[in-house]
């Protein structure tokens, strides 16, 4: 109830206090933190911690378990895992499941792997409109927006209905090969125009776009940033000012850039200017270590222009000053 629910600090001190587990408790876990994933950076990390704990209680994982846990892997880009949970899912015998083998595409798509995803997509007997979804999108994901439009066509041959979310997969596609749809879109659809707009250097198109989504998601930052890049790249630098600006005087505040990777079969998540991670003061000092070096590595470089073709010292103070922003 507790996990269904969103609340799975509750959840986590009721599975704590139980000795005996069987598997429907951990499936409720790793559903859990899978669940909540979007709203809370950690918690996909924890589904698979959980999902790890289950194998080394020998607990075999159901059904259940396995989707939670490509959820997560999918959300994180941990492949290593996922592969693991496909070769666990052939090994026994649950390869006609067509919900594990929608939630592969989908983790193999977002995981970078889209010719995975289509191999899975086409050893399916039985197909729903989620697996054919699940692939437009991953191809759409790509910017192969001709594939995933010959997709859908196929779609329509096998008369499988679409549902909303596969016309949201469709018009991403269409940004991708330069198309539009002819009704009124919603903030995902101006989203995807607003992509495409950045991948095509279209900045008109990704003005108008931004206009759309100012009504109807006013504090999304990242379609403020999307047009600012768009600018930067053409090097309209005032345009691109003013795209600040006006985030700046709506009170807009940018969300802190992240990245992760994957280490030792752990996903490990940072944000610009967090210092939460047990090992922070470690990985800081790396940082230094590696900004030293490389502004060694650019004097000594600077040392051999200069030996080449000499260039004057407020030339070499610019560019010093240039990489410390950098």
């Amino acid at each position: 109830m507790y996990s269904s629910c969103g609340c799975v600090s509750e959840a986590r001190q009721l599975f704590d206090g139980v000795c005996f587990r069987d598997v429907a408790f951990w499936n409720a876990m790793v559903a859990g933190y899978a669940k909540v994933g979007y709203a809370q950076m950690d918690r996909p990390n924890e589904a698979i911690t959980m999902f790890r704990r289950m194998q080394l209680e020998e607990v075999e994982p159901d059904e259940i378990a396995m989707l939670a846990a490509l959820s997560a892997c999918a959300h994180l880009g941990a492949l290593e895992l996922g592969e693991w949970i496909h070769n666990y899912i052939d090994k026994h015998g649950l390869s006609k499941i067509v919900p594990l083998n929608n939630a592969l595409i989908d983790m193999y798509a977002k995981c970078g792997k889209i010719e995975k995803a289509l191999e899975v997509f086409k050893n399916m007997e039985h197909k729903s409109v989620i697996t054919w979804t699940s692939m437009i999108d991953g191809l759409a994901l790509h910017g192969l927006g001709r594939e995933a439009l010959e997709m859908f066509s196929c779609m329509e041959r096998n008369r499988i209905k679409p549902n909303e979310i596969t016309f949201v997969a469709i018009l991403s596609a269409c940004c991708h090969v330069g198309l539009g749809m002819p009704f009124e879109a919603n903030a995902p659809i101006w989203g995807s125009l607003l992509a495409a707009a950045r991948i095509h250097g279209d900045a008109e198109l990704g003005k108008q776009a931004l206009q759309h989504l100012i009504k109807v998601e006013p504090h999304n930052s990242g379609n403020y940033t999307l047009l600012s890049n768009i600018y930067a790249t053409q090097s309209k630098w005032n345009e691109a000012g003013m795209v600040r600006k006006v985030m700046r005087d709506t009170g807009v505040k940018k969300m802190p850039g992240g990245s992760c990777i994957e280490v030792n079969n752990r996903v490990h998540e940072f944000v610009a200017g967090d210092k939460l991670h047990p090992q922070s003061e470690r990985i800081f000092e790396v940082l230094c270590k590696l900004n030293l070096q490389s502004k060694i590595a650019m004097y000594v470089q600077k040392e051999h222009v200069e030996c080449l073709n000499p260039i004057r010292n407020q030339d070499i103070f610019l560019l010093l000053s240039v990489h410390d922003l950098v």
